[in-house]
């Protein structure tokens, strides 16, 4: 799974791949932000439950 954000951090987009082709979600807030994880990596891993946190603004 992938995981993209804009650049006002109030839309994120899942990619995940099937068999049978691509899945792509979106979740945007209408009056917050995502709390993104801060890291100098261009690439991050994240648990489950880190995802879920991320997802409902934790």
């Amino acid at each position: 799974m992938f995981a993209f954000h804009n650049r006002k951090r109030n839309r994120v987009k899942l990619g995940l791949y099937e068999r049978s082709g691509f899945w792509l979600l979106l979740k945007r807030l209408e009056a917050d932000h995502f709390a993104w994880p801060r890291r100098k990596q261009a690439v991050i891993e994240l648990t489950t439950e880190q995802l879920h946190w991320l997802l409902a603004g934790y």
